[in-house]
């Protein structure tokens, strides 16, 4: 059963990786000086159609993967070492403010 639904399942993926691999190759060919937005609607694209069988829009701007880089930006602030007061003063950890 395992591996039926393996078999099933990693062909279904590369189906869509080739698939937006391809919408991503036209994109580059129509407008190459685009390269970083075309990677990242692909990189995009696949993950939500696997996770969620969503479409990305091929305009290169899908509100999901814009969503999902501004959410990775204010993460990646956010875990800068040193980015809080409270890294630098640690009793600060121990104030409630409600």
């Amino acid at each position: 059963m395992r591996r039926l639904m393996h078999q099933v399942l990693s062909s279904e993926i590369w189906l869509i990786i080739e698939d937006e691999t391809v919408d991503f190759l036209y994109e580059l060919i129509e407008t190459p000086n685009n390269f970083i937005q075309h990677i990242r609607r692909m990189a995009g694209g696949i993950i939500l159609r696997i996770s969620h069988g969503y479409t990305t829009q091929k305009d290169g701007r899908d509100p999901y993967v814009e969503a999902a880089e501004k959410a990775m930006a204010q993460l990646s602030l956010a875990t800068t070492p040193g980015a809080f007061l409270v890294d630098f003063i640690p009793f600060c950890q121990s104030i409630n403010i409600r």
